[in-house]
């Protein structure tokens, strides 16, 4: 599950299960153990970073330490700590 927050003018995405790991960033078609649907995970995993990266809102990951934004770095996306 993933959270959209907006209040005030102020947003902020709480990311769950969504990516577990940096390299799933780099390379959002790494299939993670607990991705049932490898197809589906890695369709919802492009387009959410994508959405993300395009409009950098400051974003949680349950998996990470902090705050930041996703970028497109290649292929794939980075990670920006805040």
């Amino acid at each position: 599950m993933s959270v959209w927050i907006e209040s005030g003018g102020d947003e902020l995405v709480v990311l769950g299960d969504v990516v577990v790991h940096e390299a799933q960033v780099a390379d959002p078609d790494l299939v993670y153990v607990s991705d049932t649907d490898a197809w589906q995970a890695a369709c919802t995993r492009k387009q959410l970073l994508g959405e993300l990266a395009a409009e950098p809102v400051p974003t949680t990951v349950s998996h990470f330490n902090g705050a930041g934004r996703f970028v497109r770095a290649g292929a794939g996306f980075a990670w920006k700590p805040l």
